[in-house]
């Protein structure tokens, strides 16, 4: 957003974003694109993709998605269990609000699956928001 609001020309996308460096996102800055030979014909969208790669072991997504997977409910109360599980879903990758809402379904306890079932909800039908 700050990119497009400011109108950011794409030959300082990359020394723009640098200004709002630190640590490991830095190192990479300065060892992957400060020493190209043309950091001016990078885009947003690869500039942040080689942070991510550089700043993200290989199987960081694969791994966010198996956390998505074994995240139940348990002793979380049902607002906290869906604002854990929306962070893990985000940080997976996953946007499909089918999907989304099916996992939130499918991770709830058994007695509040049983009452919403009792209130005519479903994940097929409802929304995030419904459930």
């Amino acid at each position: 957003q700050y990119i497009r609001a400011y109108n950011i020309k794409k030959s300082e996308v990359a020394s723009t974003i640098a200004r709002f460096l630190d640590g490991k996102a830095w190192t990479y800055y300065m060892a992957d694109i400060a020493d190209r030979r043309h950091p001016r014909k990078m885009s947003v969208d690869q500039f942040l993709t080689g942070l991510f790669n550089y700043c993200f072991p290989i199987d960081f997504k694969s791994t966010m998605r198996q956390r998505v997977n074994d995240f139940i409910q348990r002793d979380h109360s049902v607002k906290e269990y869906a604002y854990r599980l929306k962070m893990f879903l985000n940080l997976a990758g996953i946007r499909d609000h089918a999907d989304r809402v099916q996992r939130l379904w499918d991770g709830f306890k058994p007695e509040i699956q049983d009452a919403l079932w009792d209130h005519k909800m479903s994940p097929d039908v409802h929304r995030w928001k419904q459930v």
